[in-house]
Order: structure tokens, then sequence, then C-alpha cells
């Protein structure tokens, strides 16, 4: 939730690099997330699994919108979304 904010505020790398940053730190945050879960929990949320077609469906086009876009114009949509 504030790695996004505090990379691109600080300018410590470009706004390109910073989703791909936190994109990954959620991947991993999750799995470390599921990694710690009991396996009867896991087995509960088994019918929200669907959602995760849509969920990198998402991913895919977002990452395909960003490749075209500047960094100027990635820094902008940044800025007005904190």
């Amino acid at each position: 939730m504030f790695l996004s904010p505090v990379l691109h505020l600080f300018r410590w790398v470009k706004p390109k690099r910073t989703g791909g940053i936190a994109a990954g730190f959620i991947v991993f945050n999750s799995a470390a997330g599921l990694i710690d879960t009991d396996w009867e929990k896991i087995m509960q949320a088994a019918p929200l699994v669907w959602l995760t077609v849509p969920a990198m469906g998402g991913a895919l086009l977002g990452a395909h919108l960003a490749r075209g876009a500047g960094a100027v114009t990635l820094s902008a949509v940044c800025s007005r979304a904190y």
C-alpha cells in the first residue's frame, strides 16, 4: 500500500519500474500469506479461484497499456492517484 507512493515521491526509481517492483512485492507478499495459512482456509476460498482469471487479464492489459505510455504519462497518473 505504501511501497509505490514512497518509491515515486522520493524518485528512487522511474515510474514504470515502480509498477514492476510493486507488482513483484504483491506476488511475494501474497505467497508468504498463503504459506502461513491453514490448508482448510485455502480450500474454503477455492470457489473464488475463478476471480483470478479477470485479475490476471487486468494485469496483462495494464502491463500492455503501460508499455506504450511514456514516463511523463505514468508520472501524471501516479501523482493523481495519490
